[in-house]
């Protein structure tokens, strides 16, 4: 083996592979209904391959027995195609989605929308479609469940979307929304209800990847390159009220932050506090 070129631990993974692909069409058939074997998928995979050749391949080929289905964000990155620049995967259109929009891909009902700026607007790029319609019909009749998924992931174009973003320590605007601003709130409530409401799905699942501002100003982060330790957040009134209410000093707050940037600074450019980065951290 060693002079084919495959060594004995080789041989194995390709040996455990080929038997396990064997095995998933009995395991389809055998899989235990009270475990979740779930998929993230967007609307695009059952536009581009047909809503019931992607069912039956999920379920047939890797068990899926629940859907996560990304209905709702404007982030291409779980609702779009093959990230642009990567290789392409064997199956669905060979291109890549350089167009994409996003927003709500099922539609939106607007009595659940009150008291906010945020607009429930309808994702254009795919027509009419909408998603939800589209796939629990499908997925009930196979016995597969079906869970919005809701992403934290805004556009800067949106109207009004400025009313409802991040403040940095300078007071500029940020691409992040601010979760303590009742526009924000009231939307996602709205927009929860009315999947709960509107149709016949088993869950709803909340995604947001971001970090605290202390993470934020140290680059503690996986945002490349690192976030400004100038930028990190949030200084709006919305969270100025809520720390008071707290019993926080928002001012007091900021400024340690304000010393934070000068440290963060210093140490991207090589300069070393005389007592060294740790115990000058610590004293900031």
């Amino acid at each position: 083996m060693r002079e084919e070129g495959v060594n004995r631990r080789e041989f194995m993974k390709i040996t455990a592979g080929a038997g396990a692909a064997l095995a998933l069409p009995a395991l389809a058939h055998n899989a235990d209904p009270s475990r979740m074997i779930g998929i993230q998928v967007g609307a695009v995979s059952f536009v581009d391959e047909g809503t019931e050749k992607v069912l039956d391949l999920l379920q047939e080929r890797a068990c899926v027995n629940t859907l996560f289905v990304a209905v709702f964000t404007y982030g291409r990155g779980i609702a779009g195609r093959q990230i642009p620049g990567y290789p392409l995967p064997d199956h669905g259109k060979q291109e890549y989605d350089l167009n994409y929009y996003g927003g709500n891909f099922a539609t939106p009902h607007p009595q659940y929308y009150k008291n906010t700026v945020i607009r429930p607007l309808h994702a254009p790029d795919h027509g009419n479609l909408d998603i939800l319609a589209e796939v629990i019909p499908a997925a009930k009749k196979r016995g597969m469940k079906v869970i919005c998924w809701m992403e934290d992931v805004f556009r800067n174009d949106l109207p009004d979307i400025q009313k409802v973003q991040e403040r940095d320590l300078y007071g500029r605007n940020m691409e992040t929304l601010c979760v303590n601003n009742p526009n924000y709130l009231n939307f996602f409530n709205g927009l929860v209800e009315d999947f709960a409401r509107s149709y016949d799905v088993d869950g709803i699942m909340w995604g947001s990847e971001r970090q605290g501002a202390l993470s934020d100003s140290l680059g503690a982060t996986h945002d490349i390159p690192p976030i400004d330790p100038g930028n990190v957040t949030c200084f709006c009134e919305f969270c100025f009220r809520k720390a008071k209410e707290r019993g926080i000093n928002p001012d007091r707050a900021r400024q340690g932050f304000l010393e934070l940037e000068k440290f963060v600074r210093s140490a991207r450019n090589g300069k070393r506090p005389s007592d060294g980065y740790y115990v000058q951290f610590w004293r900031i």
